[in-house]
């Protein structure tokens, strides 16, 4: 069976050397799509259908049965209506929550409908973070080195109903963010048939059973997209490469069919951000996707794309971890056995060095609180008084946990714990993750 999955993969992959990624801004959609995600303003979404398609949506959240509406968009450089657009509720842990997560699908019932370029949209509550934005930081953050991670803005959701019992809505505060799909990897990849893979916990990449690709088939690995019918044999093939290249040849073969260097960027931002919910130290939130091999450099590999950035910046609910002074070399179980991916990257030497040097890059310049506390205060400014308007209305902002505005303000600005599961607030967390002390003896060049 193992011998029969590698000769698939060689079938799907080839190996080349060189950087798969592409500049993003190549793609005509992605560019339009620019207008979407600015910051420069709150955005506002008006989301228009019937009371009782609402209803329908509360009484059955689990359905995820999408409901006609009209959606209006404005932000400072759009104002669009589109009408026929799919709504209904996302997320998991949060499904059942008063502020619900929302997914807004142009495509649903018009075949080929855009909003510039986009599918969909997924406005995500975040409703562990008092803040809401610190997310929204970390993919800021991702955007401005080029490291392939959704897009994201802040925006104001209003919902207008129709009919017996309609009436108009302020649902809160939310975090737009791009959807990893067909669009997203066509702009960071050049082709998007390839399968794409979306790891929830508890996703290690341990092989499982007898290593086939049929007991890769479960909610751990979703396939999430698989134009040409691959399935989940390549997921299975690489599985059983991370897993079985000897030591002494894994630096050699590995890069081969895994983008290695792009990785590294990836776990060095989801480290420095505090993402204690993904694969490294929670065993979740990540995409795999494959590219196909068609000839062109940087074609054939396996690619690692983070994803789910709530949690972030001091939000955690592991007792006894704390993202902000964690080692960046310990941030989760470097063991083989348990977490084989990061584990066996960082027991390169050389391409450990190259992760800390990436992020004593980033403590130094770009992630210090000379260049984060503008923009920290510019969020906190931008929607205060949104988190205002909502808690003195029907509080959809402290409905989990009991949020007030000064829970909000002592999320970004105080010094200690603002809750259980907030460790500190934004600026401290800032002012600790970037005055972490490289190991002696490192060579960064």
């Amino acid at each position: 069976m193992r011998l029969l999955l590698l000769s698939v993969w060689v079938g799907v992959l080839s190996p080349f050397a060189g950087a798969q990624l592409r500049d993003p801004f190549l793609d005509p959609r992605y560019v339009d799509s620019e207008q979407v995600f600015s910051s420069a303003q709150l955005a506002r979404i008006d989301i228009t259908m019937s009371e009782a398609d609402y209803r329908e949506l509360l009484d059955e959240p689990e359905e995820r049965e999408d409901q006609p509406a009209t959606m209006r968009f404005r932000n400072a450089l759009l104002d669009e209506t589109l009408t026929g657009v799919g709504v209904r509720f996302r997320g998991n842990s949060s499904i059942d929550l008063y502020k619900h997560s929302w997914n807004i699908d142009f495509n649903h019932f018009v075949e080929g409908q855009r909003f510039h370029g986009l599918r969909q949209f997924n406005l995500n509550s975040h409703h562990n973070d008092p803040s809401i934005f610190r997310g929204h930081l970390m993919l800021e953050f991702c955007r401005r080195q080029r490291i392939p991670a959704p897009r994201s803005h802040l925006c104001d959701l209003y919902l207008h109903t129709t009919g017996p019992g309609g009436r108009t809505r302020f649902l809160g505060t939310f975090v737009n963010a791009e959807q990893i799909d067909g669009t997203f990897l066509r702009a960071w990849y050049t082709d998007n048939d390839g399968p794409l893979y979306k790891c929830e916990a508890p996703a290690d990449f341990r092989i499982r059973g007898n290593g086939s690709a049929s007991a890769y088939e479960d909610s751990q690995y979703e396939l999430a997209d698989d134009d040409l019918g691959f399935g989940y044999a390549p997921l299975a093939a690489f599985i059983e490469l991370l897993n079985t290249i000897p030591d002494s040849e894994f630096a050699e073969r590995f890069p081969e069919f895994f983008d290695v260097p792009a990785y590294l960027r990836v776990l060095a931002v989801e480290t420095l951000f505090g993402h204690y919910d993904n694969h490294w130290h929670n065993r979740n939130n990540c995409y795999l996707y494959v590219i196909p091999a068609s000839g062109r450099p940087g074609s054939g590999k396996v690619q690692f794309i983070t994803y789910d950035h709530d949690n972030t910046m001091g939000v955690c609910f592991d007792d006894g971890f704390n993202p902000a002074t964690i080692d960046f070399r310990n941030f989760g179980p470097r063991s083989r056995s348990t977490r084989p991916l990061p584990a066996r990257v960082l027991a390169v030497p050389a391409w450990e060095a190259e992760y800390l040097r990436t992020l004593d890059e980033w403590i130094r310049g770009p992630f210090t609180p000379a260049v984060l506390e503008d923009e920290i205060t510019r969020y906190r400014d931008m929607i205060g008084p949104s988190i205002q308007q909502d808690i003195s209305d029907r509080n959809y902002y402290g409905d989990q946990w009991g949020y007030t505005y000064d829970t909000f303000l002592r999320s970004i600005d105080n010094d200690g714990a603002v809750r259980g599961h907030v460790r500190q607030g934004l600026r401290q967390y800032v002012r600790l993750r970037s005055g972490y002390t490289m190991p002696e003896g490192l060579i960064l060049f």
